[in-house]
């Protein structure tokens, strides 16, 4: 430990009560002979978390996790521009899984991703794969009672790049009723046909599973750097979604719901630009309250262009369900 880190531990240790008799501060342990805690093994339905790396209970979980067409088959539908690529909304469940892990939580019913940065695309070679390295550190709390915070990265191995290709803080925030919003639509939706005009004109490239846009309700045209489109889109419960994902053999649980949905709601940004193509690089803050529906049902999405910067396109998404809750 670096002398300065040593001695601002030591001296806010005498002047704050760390609320324990004994303390340890220590860069990372490994394993020691002389002390031990209970294993932890990862939930055999967790996808992501195939081979344990690393692991220090409430504080640290890596794991590995080999990619491909055959064990993923969901990558079949996300190839751009002749590349398969990891999508965003199965890199935040990688990410949830392993900050589970780490925090020893087996269930995230209300959370918040933020900061979550896509700096690099991570692609899939149909032959050969890809190897991910998902690690979940918890920080220390800034406060007592204060709500955990984990951060979260997925490298690509093999590659010589080490920094993350994804990266993410999640924050578990004190439950709270989520805000109940009327979004208002015409009484006739829009003539758009989702699967003829968006997904096979070309304006969307997702395949199958994940077009789940089911109408067009409203549509402002774009001004300078603003514009709104109100939908509707199928949200289904977390076992059809990771059925449709990984394939009825694979037994497998979703720890944020359905992810071919939560990629719906990236989608509804390039309602608003169709000239354009487009894809996620930043979210600033994605709020999250997992209420599995029993059945599929439709969820109503809203999505504003707030701003177009220097080729870039900043927005905002709010999905409610039938009682209009966030």
């Amino acid at each position: 430990i670096p002398t300065d880190e040593g001695t601002q531990r030591c001296v806010h240790l005498f002047l704050n009560d760390p609320g324990h008799h004994q303390v340890a501060v220590t860069a990372r342990l490994g394993s020691l002979d002389t002390w031990k805690w209970p294993d932890s093994p990862a939930p055999h339905k967790a996808r992501f978390l195939e081979e344990r790396l690393i692991h220090t209970p409430g504080v640290e979980s890596c794991f590995r996790a080999n990619l491909s067409l055959e064990s993923d088959p969901y990558l079949r539908d996300h190839q751009f521009e002749g590349s398969f690529l990891f999508p965003t909304v199965f890199g935040l469940e990688a990410m949830a899984q392993a900050a589970a892990h780490a925090l020893g939580s087996r269930g995230l019913h209300q959370l918040c991703f933020e900061e979550v940065r896509l700096e690099r695309p991570i692609t899939v070679d149909p032959r050969r794969g890809a190897e991910i390295l998902i690690s979940a550190e918890v920080l220390e709390a800034a406060a007592p009672k204060a709500p955990p915070v984990v951060q979260c990265a997925i490298y690509k191995a093999h590659t010589g790049v080490r920094s993350p290709f994804f990266s993410a803080r999640l924050v578990l925030p004190t439950p709270a009723d989520p805000e109940t919003i009327a979004l208002q639509a015409p009484d006739r939706p829009t003539a758009l046909v989702p699967l003829d005009d968006l997904y096979r004109e070309g304006i969307l490239f997702q395949g199958p599973r994940y077009q789940r846009i089911l109408k067009v309700l409203d549509i402002e045209a774009p001004a300078t750097d603003t514009g709104r489109a109100l939908l509707d889109a199928e949200h289904r419960p977390a076992a059809m979604a990771a059925a449709e994902a990984f394939g009825d053999a694979v037994e497998t649980e979703m720890l944020l719901g359905d992810p071919f949905f939560r990629d719906a709601l990236l989608q509804s940004a390039a309602l608003l630009v169709p000239q354009d193509v487009s894809l996620p690089i930043y979210i600033k803050r994605w709020e999250i309250y997992n209420r599995p529906p029993a059945a599929p049902t439709p969820r109503r999405v809203e999505v504003r262009l707030l701003a177009r910067e220097d080729g870039h396109l900043r927005n905002t998404v709010t999905t409610v369900d039938g009682a209009g809750m966030v």
